[in-house]
């Protein structure tokens, strides 16, 4: 067997025999905490993201009533999140963070380990460009990555927009009334959204990086503005089905909490039965009912003032929106095309400098362990 042969068969070996230790572990590591540095500097701008694609509150009849159409614009948003009666509220903007770092960990530990042994498989890591090869790599490790971040988005989603008192409410309420499924709806639409937008990122992150810096080696410069290029390309071309997603996993919040007759709310309240106002209701009964609203809790809120003003999970398992293409046909429907492009800008902001974050984040820890020995 020649050298060549045998030092070919010794790396496969090494990637199929993985004992825990070396670079497969290394990649994990590096993987966790570039995605902690990419969704938490990043996360204010995904909430200003998701109240735009949410500001006309379609497919939730009561919405209206409660949740008053949020600005159009993204400074126009972000003033009005971060502020609260007159006050600043920045806290604000960070509803519902720690849901990704529950996620974020292990799925972008699997995230960045799967695509490194992707990259191997198809032959990415060779000299020159292998744009399907990489793609692949990058859509199968996105499959990865979203099976275990779908729930967490859907729980961050529902919590950004200043509903639930908290991740264990949102989950509780959720499996109560709407069962679990409803934290993977939106599963098949995020991973149409996703996949392409997985295999357009890394394909295009790997050969600008071969472009801008031919030798290989960890360069600062390099992997931000690589990174930059391919979020911005990758996120322009998925905004449908981001807005698609979000619609699924967003859908029927909005009806309105009241108390149980006789009682007032307290810090330490059970959630009463939801009780929806409809049109037909007459104008002294909603008096009646919305006077004793209030949040069920006694330390300063950090919900919007524009959002409902106490947990308001849905009455009934049904959903408006059982698939994407149900979705897309209401957004068709009530904004037009341009509905299907609501956030887009800060869906640009975000993603573009996220992937220069999470790629460096990335491949500077894993050559840090690299040269400790670890």
């Amino acid at each position: 067997m020649s050298d060549h042969a045998q030092s070919d068969l010794e790396d496969d070996l090494d990637w199929e025999e993985w004992d825990g230790k070396g670079s497969f572990l290394n990649h994990c590591v590096a993987g966790s905490i570039a995605g902690i540095a990419e969704h938490t500097l990043m996360y204010p701008f995904d909430t200003v993201k998701t109240h735009m694609q949410c500001s006309s509150c379609p497919g939730q009849p009561a919405c209206p009533k409660s949740v008053p159409i949020q600005p159009p614009g993204i400074v126009q948003t972000f003033r009005s999140l971060a502020t609260s009666k007159g006050g600043v509220s920045p806290l604000r903007m960070w509803r519902g963070v720690h849901t990704m770092f529950m996620g974020c960990v292990p799925a972008h530990a699997l995230y960045f380990s799967s695509f490194e042994v992707g990259k191997k498989a198809f032959g990415a890591d060779r000299e020159g460009h292998h744009f399907m090869a990489a793609g692949a790599a990058g859509a199968i490790s996105t499959f990865f990555h979203d099976s275990i971040m779908a729930p967490a988005d859907t729980i961050k989603q529902r919590l950004q927009l200043g509903y639930y008192h908290g991740v264990r409410d949102c989950v509780k309420q959720m499996l109560k009334n709407e069962g679990p499924f409803s934290l993977y709806r939106s599963f098949p639409t995020t991973l149409a959204m996703n996949v392409p937008y997985g295999f357009i990122m890394v394909a295009s992150n790997e050969s600008l990086k071969k472009v801008i810096n031919p030798t290989g080696e960890f360069n600062l410069f390099t992997s931000m503005v690589s990174g930059c290029g391919a979020g911005a390309v990758a996120a322009s071309l998925t905004t449908p089905l981001d807005v698609v997603k979000t619609k699924l996993q967003t859908q029927n919040l909005g009806d309105i909490r009241t108390p149980p007759s006789g009682s007032a709310p307290t810090a330490n309240a059970p959630h009463p039965n939801p009780i929806v106002h409809t049109p037909s209701s007459s104008a002294k009964n909603l008096k009646i009912q919305a006077a004793p609203l209030r949040p069920l809790h006694t330390s300063p809120p950090l919900f919007h003032p524009n959002a409902p003003p106490s947990p308001c999970p849905p009455t009934s398992s049904s959903p408006t929106y059982t698939n994407g293409y149900a979705a897309f046909r209401a957004i068709l429907k009530e904004d037009g095309f341009i509905g299907l492009f609501k956030g887009m800008s800060p869906r640009l902001i975000t993603h573009a400098p996220a992937v220069a974050i999470s790629w460096t984040t990335y491949e500077g820890v894993k050559s840090l362990i690299s040269e400790k020995g670890f």
